[in-house]
This record gives structure tokens, sequence and C-alpha cells, in this order.
């Protein structure tokens, strides 16, 4: 089934319920979708199409064709929202299923292509959002793949309170090399809404605090990493307390700040983190 001649789809379903633990189905569910497009068999298809996790155009419309949308519609709106971004594939699906899509199904789709730099297909799904969401939507693309209008996309958008726009807007203003206007951002917008939603905003906190290093802004730097938002004691709390200790034991000569930080990276479970953490203490004491 893996290596040889593509097999019925039927093979490949009796495989998968035979060998429930087998690794990396990845190509076999490539190869049994494939097989599913071209049967012809309708008891095969009622039996195999609205209990598979189907993910290819080709398969869905063969399946819907022949069982009508109806029993097809939560798999068709979940492969929606999760992937077939090419243009063919887009067309092939929204001739059978169209109908069956809501509002939500073209956000969610919408967010992971920008989410996953899928510019060109981001860019075709923004007439299917709703009349309300297309200007943020569009200056979200602009924005993200740094498009030489962004500026006049996010002027179109006016007043907004969409976090993913201003999230958006600090990766644009970072990868721009805009740094006194990201800082502004984030002075004016940025905490308040990390405060609501930490993990949204972390990682990209995480990444202009290290672009200040980068630029030798030290004190910006320690205030950008010195991220209370987030857990101390998860991976990104860790890296954040560490950071914002390191840069001011070494780089703005306050060792009393940079204790207070390694010693949060000294309680950590982890014997790693914890061994990382109370060397710098004790370098942060003896300073």
């Amino acid at each position: 089934l893996m290596t040889g001649a593509p097999a019925p789809a039927a093979d490949y379903a009796a495989f998968f319920d035979s060998t429930p633990d087998w690794p990396d189905r990845a190509i076999l569910r490539a190869r049994f979708q494939q097989a599913l497009a071209t049967e012809n068999d309708p008891d095969t298809l009622a039996r195999l199409c609205p209990n598979s996790p189907l993910t290819q155009a080709g398969a869905l419309v063969r399946c819907g064709s022949v069982l009508g949308t109806g029993p097809m519609t939560p798999i068709a709106r979940q492969a929606w929202a999760g992937g077939m971004d090419s243009a063919s594939d887009e067309a092939a699906f929204l001739t059978l299923y169209a109908s069956v899509l809501t509002p939500a199904d073209q956000t969610a789709r919408f967010q992971r292509q920008v989410r996953t730099g899928q510019f060109a297909a981001a860019s075709r799904q923004i007439d299917r959002l709703r009349n309300d969401e297309q200007a943020a939507a569009r200056a979200r693309v602009a924005l993200r793949s740094r498009a030489p209008d962004a500026d006049e996309a996010l002027a179109a958008v006016g007043a907004s309170s969409d976090p993913l726009l201003l999230l958006d807007r600090l990766f644009w203003l970072r990868r721009t090399n805009r740094a006194d206007d990201a800082l502004s951002l984030w002075k004016s917008a940025g905490f308040q809404a990390q405060a609501a939603q930490p993990l949204v905003f972390a990682a990209e906190r995480a990444a202009f605090a290290r672009s200040l290093v980068t630029a030798e802004r030290y004190a910006d730097a320690a205030a950008m990493a010195d991220d209370r938002t987030i857990a101390p004691q998860t991976p990104a709390g860790l890296e954040a307390a560490f950071t914002s200790g390191w840069l001011r034991l070494e780089k703005l000569g306050d060792p009393a700040a940079a204790a207070d930080r390694f010693a949060l990276v000294a309680q950590s479970p982890a014997l790693i983190s914890r061994s990382r953490g109370l060397y710098w203490l004790g370098r942060a004491r003896e300073a």
C-alpha cells in the first residue's frame, strides 16, 4: 500500500482498521483519498465517506456528489477551515459545498491562512468574509506580507479593537524596523491587549525584545523581555525571566533587579532550567 500500485479505497480503510497504531499515516491517507475520488461503488462510498477525516477536494467532491452534501457537511466544513488552499481545489470544493459553509468557517479559514503565511489564498478568501470583516482582513494580509500599500490598507480600517489586527501591526512595525513606532504602540495598546490575551501576544513581544537587543537598545529590550503576563514556569515564562535578568545584570548594571528575575528561573522544576537560574542568581548576588 505504501509503494505499490494504487489500491481500492476499501483496502486502505481495512488497513487503517486493522493497524490502529501504525505510525505516520500521511502517505496512506493521501492515497486513500485519491482512491476515494475515483471510487464508483455507492455502498463503498456510503460506508467510508462519512467516517473518514477527509481533507482533499477530490475525495470530498466525489463523496458529496454520490451521497449528497448532508452527511458530508461536518467533514467538509472542517476540511475547508483546515486546508485545500490552491485555487483549483477551492473552485472544485465550492461548486458543491459553498452553501453549507458558515461565516465562522470562512473566518477560521482566513485566520489560518494569514497565520501560516498563505497570503495569496488569504487574499482570495477576503471576499468570502462578512462585509464588516473585509477591510481589516485586507489590512492584515498587507501587514503580514509587508506589502508596499500596508499603510493605506491600515488607514482604510479606521478605529479597530481587533486584537489580531493589533498583533499584525506590531509584527509589521518590527519587521519594517520601525522600533520607535512599535514601542509606542505597545505602550498605548499592546500591553493592555496582552493582559487580556497573554499567549496571543507573547511570541511577538519576545521577538521584539530580541530585535531590540540586536539594536543594542538594552533598556527597551529589558522592558519588553520582562513579560509577566505569562506563567513564570512555562518555557516562554522562563525564557522571559532569564532574558530580562540577563539584560539587567550584563547590560544595565542592575544586579538587584536581575536577581529578582533569576530567582524565578531557579524555581523551575526542570533541572536544567533550575541550574541555569541558580548559577545566574549567584552571579547577580556577587555583583
